[in-house]
């Protein structure tokens, strides 16, 4: 339940839900993230008053150690309908501007001045929700992918990746930070979901050795896409209590521009496609038995750029 920031359980065989339980949060007063977009760098901070609320888009199930796990993408999602000029619109965004100095977050406790921001951060706009805590700001999202174990009880956290992904991006891209899927922009979305992880699914590494990781037989991977950023992580989700970063594959041709996508606004250039695989979407896992190669395959739609990206998990020899 992506916007209410919860996963619903449903009991197949009465067709009934039995249990509602929060995703969870980012506590980015450890966490660190960053929210200028304007600063040109990868630049994160810890705030006391800060969380993202994970609002989870992607999820999918795996059995390991005899007990079962959820893995969620934390991408963030508002809620907005209507038509402004009937006067039906509705959206639960808060958009703030640090550039001249005179903004705050919505509980006055993140400033231009103690923080030194000066770009646009769009905050949940929590006036019409009861439950959360007043003394809070709160980001849509939380830029990261987050384990649960699933017991009869309960849904409970195991793992969560953190800040690793805006870590890991600006690594990897250091001229194509947090930019987003209709520009290369650095720093673009910091102010907003950051790399934006959209979707995930799980494969078993089946009884082999793969070379792009290193790992002997019978691991388990986690495919998380981000969404804006483009790309896909991977992480080895054996143990899900330490799960950890195995690589991070990006088939997005930064350098190059669609030709008739380029828009304009005020004479200069705004908006536009880059060439290669563009947003990942959905992902599917292909099992080495059932692949034209005999190894495994991950298959990613790429929502923007319209193409279907074929990553092949080669086996060492």
């Amino acid at each position: 339940l992506q916007e209410a920031n919860a996963i619903a359980v449903l009991d197949l065989v009465s067709a009934a839900y039995d249990g509602i339980y929060s995703a969870g949060f980012e506590d980015y007063s450890t966490v660190p993230v960053d929210l200028d977009k304007e600063d040109g760098a990868y630049a994160p901070t810890v705030y006391d008053s800060l969380r993202g609320i994970r609002m989870p888009d992607g999820i999918a199930a795996y059995a390991s150690g005899g007990r079962t796990w959820l893995v969620t993408a934390n991408e963030g999602d508002g809620r907005e309908w209507g038509d402004e000029d009937l006067g039906t619109d509705y959206l639960n965004e808060d958009e703030r501007s640090f550039e001249d100095g005179e903004d705050t977050s919505p509980t006055g406790a993140i400033t231009a001045d103690n923080f030194g921001l000066t770009g646009k951060v769009v905050f949940f706009d929590s006036s019409d929700y009861d439950g959360l805590d007043e003394k809070k700001d709160f980001l849509f999202g939380g830029r990261s992918f987050t384990i649960y174990e699933v017991t009869a009880e309960e849904i409970r956290e195991a793992y969560t990746s953190g800040s690793a992904f805006e870590s890991l991006t600006a690594a990897a891209l250091p001229e194509y930070y947090n930019c987003s899927n209709d520009n290369s922009v650095m720093d673009d979305r910091s102010g907003k979901k950051g790399p934006e992880p959209e979707s995930v699914t799980v494969g078993a590494a089946g009884g082999r050795i793969y070379a792009f990781v290193g790992t002997v037989d019978g691991k388990t991977y986690a495919f998380v896409a981000l969404e804006r950023t483009g790309g896909v992580m991977i992480y080895d989700v054996t143990v899900p209590e330490n799960a950890g970063f195995v690589s991070y594959v990006n088939s997005r041709d930064f350098s190059s521009t669609v030709d008739g996508s380029q828009v304009y606004e005020d004479g200069e250039l705004d908006k536009w496609v880059t060439g290669g695989d563009v947003a990942p979407e959905g992902l599917a896992f292909v099992d080495g038995s059932a692949s034209p190669t005999g190894n495994p395959l991950l298959l990613a739609a790429c929502e923007v750029s319209g193409t279907v990206a074929v990553y092949e998990l080669n086996a060492a020899h």
